[in-house]
């Protein structure tokens, strides 16, 4: 009896400590949070002229993405996914080792 406590023990101890664990694993940007900072005065003179034309020029895109920020990647269903499954291994876990006692 002391031995299948044991182990369930372990085996929930070995779970939280899988669980926690991928928390830590989640990504983040690398680089630190800018500081404001005004270190240029702006000076111009501002014209407008504007002119109406008939045709549009549609260039092709060719798939590049050179204008998008470096943001992280959402890994949110992941980690849930995750934790669901170590939650069921868990139950199951207990139910194997309450049927064995």
């Amino acid at each position: 009896m002391m031995v299948a406590v044991r182990r369930a023990v372990a085996g929930l101890a070995l779970g939280l400590a899988v669980g926690f664990g991928t928390g830590s694993t989640l990504a983040y940007a690398a680089s630190p949070s800018p500081t404001p900072g005004a270190t240029a005065t702006a000076t111009g003179n501002a014209t407008t002229s504007a002119s109406a034309s008939p045709i549009s020029e549609v260039t092709p895109d060719d798939g590049t993405v050179d204008n998008s920020p470096d943001v992280a990647p959402d890994n949110t269903n992941q980690v849930i996914a995750l934790g669901a499954a170590g939650a069921l291994a868990l139950v199951a876990a207990v139910v194997v080792f309450a049927r064995r006692a």
